[in-house]
């Protein structure tokens, strides 16, 4: 169903590190019409633990209901250990659920108009909180807390930092800071308010600042003297009579110089995402290298999708200005996959350096793991994968410039530091960092011991062996606010996220025990006790006895989870066979006369009626946009006459919305007819020579009556007319840089050109516009498989799979994917494991129906590849051979949007959702109203004549970042035999795309 009032996708944009900027809105349809109302910041530092909870009020100004998402990088090391949302006025602390089921239980509840919450780690160090609703001229709270172990600077002091650089001023702002068990009293190197300042109650020094209409424009910076060589030791105890630690070891670094290899790479990533580095910076790091090492011979290497080898610079006496020329007119566009350093360096013997300057995110490819070369990574953008840095740079080091100085930058690579070797003790265990950790001076230790262990021995040396011991007394702590064991849980944490894959279960069973938001555990709050014993969620505590009340009297049904997929298969399978085993005669259809206006006004009233029963058309705006078009002759029927009068040999389609005839169908695709009438060159091209010859399915896209689409767009029309076209997307792209039908529709424009490689990397920039967003992904996914790009198309399905792997249209995705790239066997398992998966009821209901298509194609890879396949496990009752003359099937990127397809067969007959079956024996899946699709049209016997495929788009409920939906439909000839011919077409449809008549997709003669 669609939902029946307006969603929009709000983002909101708040950063927590030293190039932060202040929390700031924006929707995605342009307007300003949420704020940030209040802000409270309460900020306790225990010694070097620094908790911050950060308690945001907006306000939304306008009459709509908005669902909200606020997305915000961290940084490096800082745990994300509390999340609260208000509930009736009442802050409502999260529990941690696993990632999957919290993004299921929230779309679920969020459909019920009730209010969830939820908080998850995407991508790289950023967090998003998802919020519904937004009520009208209502006020929403979140609070979240986050805990961060303070790192000892080169001045020997300890620093926090928190930007408070508003871009308007707040109702009500609230600052507070209360610092303990610090030897001196704090210093603040910034702040947002000459008022604010330390006065010392009892142990504690506090600070506290209250304003009304206050705009701060300074950060709040704390510094904490520590003197040099001495250690803080605390230890916790648990009711098992162990008890966690934490050292600090404020030691003075020693360390050893570093010999540079006389060769150096340096990696500079020009994917889209490094517009935002602080590229400045980055100069000045290699300003101070080059004169401190002045003589060099530097291979420069540009990285985004692709390493492409940019020349060999000589610095001699520190001269680097051709290089540093060359790295400032340099070019950031596509994705990055950082597995083609793997290609690169994995077999390296030459042990030389690499220097790479990057943000660490691999948005189009796998990461790169350990590489035995030397990396010396430097990362200075907001959004970044430390971790996934942090693993690349185990041979050399990564460089947080966020937080470093240029100076301090260049002092770490130029030196070799000591070692931490591990504790002496045998039965202290879990101590992290684990051993052989390098200490570039101070040292955060945590791990588990004996509560009536309070000595321990720290061990320290060079190249593997122990030189010093260090004997440390620990202290009992009485500090409630010092949560040492989630301290100790993020550093373990951290280490298992080394190899990320092999540790996943024991980080989620971390994550959860310790209330830690990670990869893939989330924070999650509920408004009604109910769905927390229907989704069988732990609640927080002031809930736990009505929550064990309700479970005793099993007054609430827990959710029931569907697994009769298979069953249901077994019996499409049946039908399916009855239905191919038919002998169909289709009737002759006679020509008809055109409808007058009134006529076909009438109809279209009917229509529209229809819809509002079946489809659930929500308003009178929407049955009067389905009017609109109807009241002269259809757009296709006015180009047929024209083109039969022969007034044009051109098919021109209106845009549904505009009714402008300079819009061309498929959004880009203009169709010229030949002699024979029987071809379209774009899109779906099959043609027969005469009345026995066979189907084909034309080239992909470059016969020599290709059009070269052009969309409607201003910008397609400035590139069209130009002679250096690449250069006129870059200039273009600063008006459009975060659309991502921006992309697709030049990456179309250069690929119809035979420019495949700039298309791809053009086309890739979608990856970067937005963290961890299935419909962006699903974009590449469909265009990628066009473009038979395959080996991509599966790592983007991977993606969505990793994400959602609550839909089963993500599994299916993959699936076929897999198929692409000849491994069969997992194709065909994965395809049999959706029929034995197990749904949420909403997703069942959703996806009632999918188990038609899936049997057609688990069928088509039995037959195709039968001896390659084991099919032992899959029911004898499934296995049928169903080869058909044509299949046409589609699916789509979006949630709670419906799209339906028409296929009209030569005798005039259309096969849609309301009339599901023809006489030729054609047949269309279930209706599919309210998910992804897909939905699949079947001709087991073909009639001679043309065919015309198009979808009737009834929209989606909310704004997207991802634009208009997208549609990939697969159009086969002899499916499932050994003759199978496949065309793939994609296509962006109108967010308003309500028609009569549909958007034609592609027409073929068979």
């Amino acid at each position: 169903m669609i939902r029946q009032f307006l969603l929009c996708c709000l983002l909101l944009c708040t950063t927590f590190i030293v190039r932060a900027q202040h929390p700031t809105l924006a929707l995605s349809d342009g307007s300003h019409d949420v704020q940030l109302d209040k802000v409270s910041v309460d900020i306790n530092i225990v010694g070097n633990i620094a908790t911050t909870q950060m308690t945001l009020t907006f306000l939304n100004k306008s009459d709509r209901t908005l669902e909200g998402t606020l997305t915000f990088p961290m940084p490096q090391g800082v745990t994300i250990s509390g999340f609260a949302l208000d509930i009736n006025g009442k802050m409502r602390q999260a529990v941690p659920v696993s990632k999957a089921k919290a993004t299921e239980v929230f779309e679920s509840i969020e459909n019920r108009r009730v209010d969830p919450g939820l908080l998850e780690q995407v991508e790289g160090n950023n967090f998003r909180t998802r919020i519904y609703p937004f009520l009208p001229h209502a006020s929403r709270t979140i609070m979240i807390t986050y805990e961060e172990a303070l790192k000892l600077d080169s001045r020997y002091q300890l620093r926090y930092h928190l930007p408070l650089d508003y871009a308007q001023p707040v109702a009500s702002f609230d600052l507070k800071a209360t610092v303990t068990a610090s030897t001196a009293k704090p210093v603040l190197a910034e702040q947002p308010d000459g008022s604010f300042s330390f006065t010392q109650t009892g142990p504690s020094y506090i600070a506290q600042l209250h304003k009304t209409s206050f705009q701060p424009r300074r950060a709040l910076t704390i510094n904490l003297p520590k003197e040099i060589n001495t250690v803080e030791a605390l230890y916790a105890p648990n009711t098992d009579n162990s008890a966690y630690f934490v050292i600090n070891d404020y030691r003075k670094a020693q360390f050893k110089q570093k010999q540079w290899s006389s060769k150096i790479d340096l990696i500079w990533d020009v994917s889209l995402s490094g517009l935002e580095r602080n590229h400045e910076k980055e100069l000045q790091v290699l300003d101070l290298f080059f004169k401190q090492q002045p003589n060099a011979i530097v291979d420069l290497k540009l990285l985004n999708h692709r390493l492409v080898n940019s020349g060999t610079y000589a610095i001699q006496n520190g001269n680097w200005s051709a290089l540093r020329k060359k790295l400032q007119s340099l070019v950031y566009d596509g994705a990055t996959d950082f597995s083609v350093l793997n290609k690169a360096y994995i077999l390296d013997k030459n042990n030389r350096d690499v220097l790479l300057f990057t943000d660490g995110m691999s948005t189009y490819g796998p990461q790169a793991g350990r590489i035995p070369t030397s990396f010396f990574t430097f990362i200075a953008a907001q959004k970044a994968d430390f971790v996934a840095m942090q693993q690349l740079s185990s041979g050399g080091k990564l460089i947080n410039l966020n937080t470093a100085t240029v100076a301090d930058a260049v002092a770490q690579i130029n030196t070799i530091y000591y070692r931490f070797m591990g504790i002496e003790q045998a039965n202290v265990s879990e101590v992290y960092p684990v051993r052989n950790t390098e200490v570039s001076g101070h040292m955060v230790i945590t791990g588990l011991l004996p509560a009536n262990m309070h000595e321990v021995t720290l061990l320290y040396g060079w190249d593997g062996k122990v030189t010093e011991r260090r004997k440390v007394v620990l202290q009992r702590s009485n500090n409630t606010a010092l949560n040492i064991h989630k301290l100790w849980a993020q550093q373990k944490i951290d280490a298992l996220n080394g190899d990320y894959k092999q540790n996943a279960a024991t980080i989620t069973e971390l994550a959860q025990q310790f209330g830690i938001v990670t990869r893939n555990t989330s924070l999650m709050v509920l408004e009604e006790v109910a769905d927390y014993v229907r989704y069988n969620i732990t609640p927080p505590q002031e809930l736990m006895e009505e929550y064990l009340r309700l479970k005793k009297e099993s007054s609430v049904a827990e959710e029931e989870r569907m697994n009769d997929l298979l069953t249901r298969s077994v019996e499409m399978t049946a039908q399916l066979k009855t239905w191919w085993q038919t002998v169909f005669t289709a009737q002759k259809r006679y020509p008809q006369p055109p409808e007058k206006p009134e006529a076909a006004r009438a109809a279209a009233v009917e229509v529209a009626e229809d819809r509002m029963v079946d489809k659930s058309v929500s308003s009178a705006h929407d049955v009067e946009s389905q009017l609109a078009p109807a009241a002269s002759a259809s757009p296709v029927v006015e180009a047929v006459m024209k083109k039969e009068a022969g007034e044009s040999n051109t098919l021109q389609f209106a845009d549904p919305v505009t009714q402008e005839s300079n819009f061309t169908t498929s959004a880009v695709t203009t169709y010229n007819w030949t002699a024979t009438d029987s071809t379209a060159t774009d899109g779906l091209d099959i043609a027969a020579s005469d009345a026995t010859a066979e189907a084909t399915i034309a080239d992909d896209g470059y016969g020599s009556e290709t059009v070269v689409p052009v969309s409607d767009e201003p910008y397609m029309q400035v590139l069209k007319s130009s002679k250096q076209p690449y250069a006129t997307y870059l200039r273009e792209r600063k008006q459009y840089q975060d659309k991502a039908t921006f992309y697709y529709n030049v990456a179309q424009y250069f690929y119809k050109r035979k420019s495949v490689d700039t298309a791809i990397q053009i086309l890739s920039n979608i990856a970067e516009l937005n963290i961890e967003d299935a419909p962006l992904m699903k974009i590449l996914v469909y265009k990628l498989k066009e473009w038979k790009q395959y080996e991509k198309e599966l790592w983007c399905a991977g993606k969505v799979l990793e994400w959602r792997p609550m839909d089963l249209q993500s599994h299916r995705d993959y699936a076929l994917a897999l198929e692409d790239n000849g491994r069969y066997q997992e194709a065909l398992d994965g395809l049999y494991g959706i029929l034995q998966g197990s749904y949420s009821p909403e997703a069942a209901d959703r996806d009632a129906g999918v188990e038609e298509i899936l049997v057609m194609e688990i069928n088509r890879l039995i037959s195709l590849h039968k001896g390659q396949l084991n099919t032992k496990h899959i029911r004898k009752e499934l296995i049928q051979e169903l080869p058909v003359d044509i299949r046409v099937v589609i699916n789509w990127n979006h949630l709670n949007t419906d799209i339906d397809l028409w296929v009209t067969q030569p005798n005039g007959e259309r096969c849609m959702y309301n009339t599901p079956t023809t006489s030729a024996g054609g047949r269309i899946s279930n209706d599919f109203t309210n998910g992804y699709g897909p939905e699949q049209f079947l001709l087991k016997k073909a009639i001679k004549g043309k065919y015309t495929i198009e979808t009737n788009y009834f929209g989606e409920s909310r704004f997207v970042l991802s634009g208009a939906t997208t549609v990939m439909a697969e159009v086969y000839l002899y499916y499932a035999s050994g003759k199978e011919e496949r065309k793939v077409i994609t296509l962006q449809m109108s967010e308003a795309g309500h028609t009569q008549d549909g958007a034609l997709i592609g027409t073929f003669t068979f």
